[in-house]
């Protein structure tokens, strides 16, 4: 009885760590892009075009302080110093010189990434709805929960100690 506890212990916790990881990578390879880049000008880096549907959110992680969400039709004008009246407005937080952009509820459209330096920014855009989202992260979750509950079963099973059977009244010493 003990062993079969360890090994369906052990078997949780293996099936839980491979979905974990598994789920992980495919969940974030498969809503992570990065888009492609022309320099437009000096000092200016344009995307290709982005589409953004209703409900959908967009997360923008950028090596350059200076990266704006723009509207395609108007990332023609858009220059360094006027930026600022052009961009769309998302939730910023810069963390060991990364820049992350958040927008949420983003108006359906087309729009562009621009960035300003003399380098093209590292740009990683994430642009899922937010069920979808949920479901790709799924496995991550399933995962974590199966391998929480095979390592306590394998606990359980290897602390569990053999049943002690009564002694035999008809044995003689």
């Amino acid at each position: 009885m003990r062993k079969n506890i360890v090994i369906i212990g052990l078997i949780l916790l293996i099936v839980g760590v491979a979905l974990f990881y598994a789920g992980g990578d495919l969940g974030i390879s498969g809503i992570a892009t990065s888009p492609t880049f022309t320099e437009k000008g000096t000092s200016k880096w344009e995307s290709s075009s982005i589409n953004v549907s209703s409900g959908q959110l967009l997360v923008l992680t950028s090596n350059n302080s200076k990266t704006a969400l723009i509207p395609s039709s108007d990332a023609s004008v858009v220059t360094s110093s006027n930026v600022d009246k052009y961009e769309v407005n998302g939730s910023t937080t810069t963390t060991s010189g990364v820049t992350t952009i958040e927008y949420t509820s983003i108006t359906p459209g087309t729009y562009v990434i621009v960035t300003f330096g003399t380098y093209q920014a590292k740009v990683t855009m994430i642009k899922k709805s937010i069920d979808s989202l949920l479901v790709s992260l799924l496995p991550v979750l399933l995962g974590g929960v199966l391998g929480f509950v095979g390592f306590i079963v394998l606990i359980v099973g290897l602390v569990l100690k053999k049943k002690q059977l009564p002694p035999n009244p008809d044995m003689t010493y």
